[in-house]
């Protein structure tokens, strides 16, 4: 990588708006797996019902946070 580059700023590496709300969906995707996949877990081995007020949370989160996501993506260059 060259420092001379229009990327670096200070030193430091800016990454465009963009890649940082597709950066930040797939850290969304990904903590709302592991909570589903808990989820399916307390059901199976805990007879836990599946569809609780912690799961219902998760889903909310994760569709309003992707929600702000493709609205974020939609008004980027």
């Amino acid at each position: 990588m060259n420092r001379n580059d229009n990327r670096y700023r200070n030193g430091l590496l800016i990454m465009s708006r963009k890649k940082f709300l597709l950066i930040l969906l797939s850290v969304s995707v990904a903590v709302t797996a592991v909570g589903i996949g808990f989820s399916i877990y307390n059901y199976y081995i805990f007879y836990k019902p599946f569809i609780n007020s912690t799961t219902m949370g998760l889903l909310s989160a994760f569709v309003m946070s992707t929600a702000m996501i493709i609205i974020g993506l939609s008004k980027t260059e």
